[in-house]
């Protein structure tokens, strides 16, 4: 397959090739211009759609259970530190199975999930069946809706897109003058990053299997600080925070499940507790930007 001749976030052509990971067939590509690390693969539209329709996604969302109040009931306090008033119009983008978009609605904010897997807005009005949920992206709710909320949310969903500045764009339009666009995505200035960077230079094979955690088909692109800022300015976002913290979204325990080791995924259960606790910090990236 062919690799990308520029960069997705800033369209340079000072793009190299960092990683190969054998085991995706893919290669990752660093942009000397502006640090962004992406899978440099030509993949399109339909390669990566197809990834999102199939129903085993949805089942993966359900298997987290419970850990999905561990991930977003925090979320909804930082509303309240961030000054976000309840009744506000709130647009989870990539809502997944809808549990924020619940949870947010049960909190008092109205809250609509959107998403392009159909499996997953399908599960998501299943269980939640008092939310609003609709199959659609960004760009299409916001030329229909256009200046129609107050708070857009994306939680996890940026390292997944394969056009980020279309999505920033779609979020754009569907915000109200001064509203807020808040993104939460894996932290590339993360330690388990780094440490990854380093082993694949010196010790390629354990280095090539912490990045084929980072990226793959469905990680396009893994984001920093100063990359993630850069997608939001250029957007016309102010920004009002940017934090890097840590936060689990699951146990490994169910990444071993959910690969078809169930034996393994029950030996893998005993040392959850010791890695939750012992997980290097700052794993995640939060950021708030108001549009301007």
């Amino acid at each position: 397959m062919p690799l990308l001749t520029s960069c997705r976030l800033c369209s340079s052509s000072n793009v190299r090739p960092r990683y190969v990971l054998d085991r995706y067939g893919l290669t990752v590509l660093q942009c000397d211009a502006c640090s962004l690390r992406f899978v440099g693969d030509d993949l399109s539209d339909e390669e990566v759609n197809e990834l999102y329709d199939r129903p085993g996604l949805a089942e993966y969302f359900i298997a987290l259970g419970s850990r999905h109040e561990h991930k977003f009931a925090p979320r909804l306090m930082e509303f309240r530190r961030m000054g976000i008033p309840t009744a506000s119009r709130v647009v989870d983008v990539g809502c997944g199975t809808g549990e924020f978009a619940a949870m947010a609605a049960a909190a008092g904010y109205d809250a609509v999930g959107i998403d392009v897997s159909v499996p997953s807005i399908e599960a998501a009005r299943q269980l939640h069946p008092d939310a609003d949920f609709r199959i659609c992206d960004a760009a299409e709710l916001g030329a229909s809706e256009p200046a129609s909320a107050d708070v857009v949310t994306l939680w996890d969903v940026i390292e997944h897109v394969l056009h980020p500045h279309d999505v920033i764009a779609g979020c754009a339009a569907i915000l109200r003058p001064g509203g807020l666009v808040v993104l939460g995505t894996p932290n590339g200035d993360s330690i388990f990053d780094r440490l990854a960077d380093v082993l694949y230079r010196v010790a390629r094979p354990p280095g090539r299997w912490m990045l084929e955690q980072r990226y793959s088909r469905w990680h396009l692109q893994i984001w920093t600080t100063r990359t993630m800022v850069r997608l939001l300015r250029e957007h016309d976002f102010e920004i009002v925070e940017a934090r890097r913290h840590r936060e689990l979204t699951a146990q490994l325990s169910l990444y071993v499940r959910q690969a078809g080791f169930k034996k393994l995924a029950r030996v893998a259960a005993l040392a959850d507790p010791v890695l939750e606790a012992a997980w290097p910090v700052r794993n995640k990236l939060t950021v708030y930007a108001r549009k301007t």
